[in-house]
């Protein structure tokens, strides 16, 4: 005789909590900026804030003090241009230094754009590409340049910092043998959300803010500037110019880079084309090569000089930045009239080369009475590119036919390219680098024009699960051991914050503890992802301890198989990574016995008795259990949830239904509310017993 029980239930959906992946790039919707001091001589003077988008956006530019400016960008082909006088926006220098400063603007944005910052005075200006917040971080050295004793005035090498959270303590160490103005060679500081902290070398001196290092418990900005400096600081007779560029956190730093010469402008420099470079290192022992050959070794923080004379490649064995400076020009005679003068650019590492941009080569204007006169005339873009990649390049939608030039020892190639002022945009089918400067009288300016910002550290590691065992209803701990590990540079500082792993293992036999971990059920399979914070492990140490509760189970035993694994860094930009995983074997013990004969019930003797469970065909109710063979006057159905515990017993309604005066062949049974999951039904009749799971979803 078969019996039919239709339940009611409700639904079951679990969640599946994955790692949240976004891009890290130079792009955003949310920025913080601040203009160091420059050297000022009218009122004209100005501060600029270039904004370019992809697509359509609002936004808001704030500072302190002042009515927010709201602005929209309709046309994508044009830069959203902010202006203001530098009075009241630009940080105060001299006994100012070493105090918070409210003086910083906020940009936020609905849609991803680029941002550039441009300082303007007369003959000494720079421009700078600005950092997301997203991919800002903890660990920073500085890039300047000496200060200046020799001019009039007098100029310092300087740097600032941006707090973008409240309470963020930051701790600054002074380059070797270099003071600051109140001769202390240990900062530390407290700034709120918005705050930001200028540091200037005593510029009586020839002091040198390079390589200071900067930490902090929050995200920060970092600016590395130098008031007006003269290239090389030697030259007495070199015109001055100001220098400031964002300094990229450790944790983007890269291992090769590519040097290339600035052309010469139409009216010449007289400076021989003998460009300067320097290299910081992040870690001790740091070799480092040029074209192949070994050029010298530096220590954390320690800075290398040379004179460039011709495209280079540099390679290195543990994180490097890289700048390129621009020579001043000489200022016997009429220096006016040349144009060009110094910058500093940081080089972008190939490690970070995107496949398009859109910059603007910017362009200021100078008023002189009724005449407003534009300030660089001649404007240029480097391109820096794979040798496999240079037929695919577009410039602004169009094939260039520009000559490329080999970089040695290298498979890139550089190509330098005249452009008008404004808007430009070019892409590849591979990463490239992008150079942007501009000349003009006595004047100039250059800046990285983007970059990837991903953790440019290599984790090679194993992650392998333990075997585990556990009763049904018991909560069993799974370790996840990390089995080996190697990191480009160390894992102490590859910049690891967080991991996450992804398992899968019989549902039946296990489940998560933590509802947020569990992902959905398929065919009887339950696929899990496990986020851990990385605490200092190493090879043979425990990453983390996963919580599963033992179920009844149709098996007596489940692979836990380890899927997939990533490691990530403070800011949520995944580290690059080869992992191997492994797989453990979780058994099941003590499961409930048949009370005759002690059979376990994953081990069911069916006999004479059938028991199935199918989408029911009527539109109430969405199950069908159905119950067939010989049935006993003692024979028990009972519902179990994932973890062995009785949530329903139906045996009376089985046996009245089967054994009483008028058996039938179907009943229906309504449960209200059961809960959404995963359960199993046992039938027993004698010595026979079955088993069968079922989800609801």
């Amino acid at each position: 005789m078969r019996i039919s029980l239709i339940l009611f239930v409700v639904l079951f959906c679990t969640k599946l909590l994955t790692a949240q992946t976004k891009d890290f790039d130079t792009k955003g919707t949310d920025f913080w900026l601040t203009f160091p001091p420059n050297i000022h001589q009218n009122g004209d003077d100005s501060l600029y804030i270039y904004i370019a988008a992809d697509t359509i956006t609002k936004g808001a530019i704030s500072f302190p003090g002042q009515s927010t400016r709201t602005f929209v960008i309709t046309d994508i082909k044009n830069i959203y241009t902010y202006r203001v006088s530098y009075n009241n926006y630009e940080l105060l220098d001299g006994n100012s230094s070493e105090t918070a400063s409210n003086r910083t603007f906020h940009i936020t944005t609905d849609n991803q754009v680029t941002v550039y910052g441009l300082s303007k005075a007369d003959k000494t200006s720079d421009a700078f590409l600005v950092l997301p917040t997203d991919v800002l971080g903890l660990d920073y050295y500085v890039m300047s340049y000496n200060s200046d004793n020799k001019g009039d005035p007098i100029t310092p090498s300087q740097f600032a910092i941006i707090a973008t959270q409240d309470a963020t303590k930051v701790t600054i160490t002074l380059s070797t043998n270099r003071t600051s103005k109140t001769n202390l060679k240990t900062i530390t500081t407290t700034l709120q959300k918005g705050q930001s902290y200028l540091v200037q070398a005593n510029s009586s001196s020839n002091d040198d803010l390079t390589s200071s290092h900067i930490s902090s418990n929050k995200p920060i900005a970092v600016v590395g500037s130098q008031q007006r400096a003269a290239i090389p600081y030697t030259n007495t007779s070199a015109a001055r110019d100001f220098l400031i560029e964002q300094m990229i956190p450790v944790t983007t730093w890269g291992y090769d880079a590519f040097l290339v010469p600035f052309p010469e402008p139409t009216t010449g420099t007289g400076n021989t084309n003998n460009d300067i470079y320097r290299i910081i290192a992040a870690r001790d022992n740091t070799q480092i090569t040029l074209n192949g050959i070994n050029l010298t070794t530096l220590k954390a923080g320690q800075m290398y000089q040379g004179i460039l004379t011709q495209a280079a490649a540099i390679s290195s064995s543990e994180p490097i930045m890289v700048a390129l400076f621009k020579k001043s020009t000489n200022s016997f005679g009429n220096f006016s009239s040349r144009d060009s003068d110094p910058f500093m650019m940081l080089v972008p590492p190939a490690e970070q080369f995107l496949k398009s941009y859109k910059w603007i080569n910017s362009q200021a204007y100078i008023t002189n009475g009724w005449q407003t006169t534009t300030v660089y005339k001649e404007q240029f873009v480097i391109v820096v590119a794979p040798n496999s990649a240079i037929q695919s390049i577009r410039l602004d939608n169009k094939v260039t036919s520009v000559k490329f030039t080999a970089i040695p020892t290298s498979s890139y190639s550089y190509a330098t390219i005249s452009v008008t002022d404004g808007v430009h945009s070019i892409s590849a089918n591979e990463g490239i680098g992008i150079y942007v400067f501009g000349y003009g009288p006595a004047d100039s300016y250059g800046y990285i024009g983007g970059m990837n910002m991903i953790n440019t550290a290599y984790i090679t590691s194993t992650v392998k699960p333990l075997d585990i065992t556990a009763s049904p209803g018991e909560v069993v701990n799974l370790p996840l051991i990390l089995d080996s590990v190697k990191a480009k540079p160390t894992i102490q500082s590859a910049g690891v914050d967080h991991f996450t792993a992804k398992l899968r293992f019989n549902a039946t036999l296990l489940t998560s503890l933590e509802e947020s971990q569990r992902g959905i059920i398929e065919n009887g399979i339950q696929t899990i992802t496990v986020t851990g914070s990385y605490t200092g492990q190493t090879k043979g140490d425990t990453l983390a301890v996963v919580p599963l509760v033992a179920g009844l189970g149709d098996s007596e035993s489940t692979p836990i198989d380890m899927l997939e694994f990533h490691w990530f860094g403070i800011a949520g930009d995944t580290i690059a990574s080869t992992n191997g995983l492994k797989s453990a074997v979780f058994t099941l013990k003590d499961v409930f016995n048949h009370p005759k004969d002690g059979k376990r019930l994953i081990n069911p003797q069916e006999g004479s008795i059938s028991l199935s469970i199918e989408p029911n065909p009527s539109s109430t109710l969405p199950v069908s259990i159905n119950v067939g063979g010989d049935i006993s006057a003692n024979a028990t159905l009972i519902i179990y949830n994932s973890i062995g515990r009785q949530i329903v017993d139906i045996s009376n309604q089985l046996r009245t239904a089967f054994t009483g005066a008028n058996p039938t062949t179907s009943f229906q049974f309504t449960q209200p509310n059961l809960p959404k999951g995963l359960y199993f039904v046992r039938l027993a009749s004698d010595i026979n017993s079955i088993v069968r799971p079922f989800v609801f979803e």
